[in-house]
């Protein structure tokens, strides 16, 4: 399995983060994007402002995995809130002790198979680099912010995290308490160890390729671009438009002064495996790329 460090630049994480000041990392956090694309995830942790967010990892619908903050950094992807650790201890600093995972998902979408494979992968290879992060302390982001968030959601297979040692508790998932319920299909590609880590491959795993996301990095940049651009038309044709209406009532003031909207399936098990193999995806799933992105609602 790669990690794409393409989008790890420090014109990008640096404002976006900040030093962890000696704190151990004893957390990892889950989330959702809700936004329409990985361009648009991309635009956002590159270049939004008001907030500046970005996380450690993004997880594409495909399964390919992109770095945008390294771990020795703390990403300003948690925001308010808190966790009570297994001592007792109250964690406010959220940011500074965690990991944060972002899954790709347009808003009602859940996340695939691949996602589920590759942040299975992911989240093992992590625990084994941050031996203080506890399968208790493995959480969502409604978890440490639950008055103002609800991602992961309750769709989020966390029993597959919890079958996997990866994660302790399979209720503490929603605002109204209730917790996820694994589908048929995800349980069965279990029992048939398409997500069981103990037969994923770590050894061969490396951190540092490139892909082919330099293209990708450059399309973000360009969606960016042509959202300020729209963005820039639109505050124009706002103000035209304010101004013709102003004429407008001007016009009919003076007129009328005058005038008085059951199984798993071989593609899904497939397409499982193939996120863990590196071969090449047969998804033919499409993230449909919007300029009026709700700007990663689950974040900060």
């Amino acid at each position: 399995m790669n990690i794409d460090n393409s989008y790890c630049q420090e014109q990008y994480y640096l404002e976006r983060s900040n030093d962890r000041n000696g704190h151990v990392i004893d957390m990892l956090i889950m989330h959702t994007t809700e936004s329409s694309s990985f361009q648009s995830t991309a635009s956002t942790f590159m270049h939004q402002k008001n907030p500046p967010v970005t996380a450690h990892y993004v997880i594409d619908r495909d399964g390919k995995i992109y770095r945008f903050c390294p771990e020795e950094r703390a990403a300003n992807h948690a925001g308010k809130g808190s966790w009570r650790l297994a001592t007792g201890e109250e964690i406010r600093n959220l940011n500074q002790r965690s990991i944060g995972i972002e899954f790709q998902c347009g808003p009602g979408e859940e996340i695939t198979p691949q996602q589920v494979a590759a942040g299975l992968w992911l989240t093992k290879d992590i625990m084994r680099r941050n031996p203080h992060i506890r399968p208790e302390n493995v959480v969502g982001h409604s978890d440490v912010a639950g008055t103002r968030k609800t991602d992961p959601g309750l769709s989020f297979p966390w029993e597959l995290w919890v079958e996997n040692g990866l994660a302790a508790n399979p209720t503490r998932r929603g605002n109204d308490g209730r917790s996820s319920t694994m589908s048929p299909e995800m349980r069965l590609a279990y029992q048939q160890g398409y997500f069981n880590v103990n037969n994923y491959a770590f050894e061969g795993s490396t951190h540092n390729t490139l892909g082919t996301s330099p293209g990708q990095l450059a399309q973000a940049e360009a969606q960016y671009q042509n959202q300020a651009l729209q963005e820039a038309k639109n505050n124009q044709s706002s103000s035209e438009s304010i101004g013709s209406s102003l004429v407008g009532m001007l016009l009919t003031a003076v007129l009328s002064k005058i005038t008085g909207n059951s199984a798993i399936s071989n593609t899904l098990a497939s397409a499982a495996m193939k996120s863990i193999t590196d071969e090449p995806s047969q998804s033919k799933e499409t993230a449909i790329a919007s300029t009026q992105d709700n700007k990663n609602n689950s974040l900060g």
